[in-house]
């Protein structure tokens, strides 16, 4: 749950200062030789930033009612395992009746990987798993 307020407090910090920085060159650096090409490095950035905060926007007030999109059946528990350069641990993905959802594995760490039958609570627009019950 951590993750989802980190998320939200990153994603602004880079959409604020990648806006600043896109109006600095605009006004003051309009002649530079790599003008174009930071304001087009800038602006994918941005929109990055942009859609991350919105998404995770989105689902707050239903995160903060506990208005939240519920599914049972059979879970598929797929670890997705450390990877990267630095062990970064990539968390888990639950699917239950073809609706997939992501989760970090220091929050369901005694989740194991296989088929059983479950019911998941979820956020709807980024797809996070907020809670799972085993049956």
């Amino acid at each position: 749950m951590n993750d989802y307020y980190q998320t939200i407090l990153f994603s602004s910090i880079g959409l604020v200062t990648t806006v600043f920085l896109i109006i600095f060159f605009i006004k003051k650096q309009r002649n530079h030789k790599d003008f174009w090409i930071a304001i087009i490095g800038f602006s994918i950035f941005g929109l990055l930033c942009f859609s991350l905060v919105m998404g995770y926007l989105l689902d707050l007030p239903k995160l903060l009612k506990g208005d939240l999109k519920t599914e049972s059946g059979i879970c598929e528990i797929v670890d997705l395992g450390s990877g990267g350069r630095f062990g970064t641990d990539n968390g888990l993905q639950i699917i239950v009746n073809n609706v997939t959802v992501s989760a970090s594995r220091d929050d369901f760490e005694w989740l194991e990987e296989g088929k059983e039958k479950c019911t998941i609570k979820y956020l709807n627009t980024t797809e996070q798993l907020l809670e799972i019950e085993i049956d």
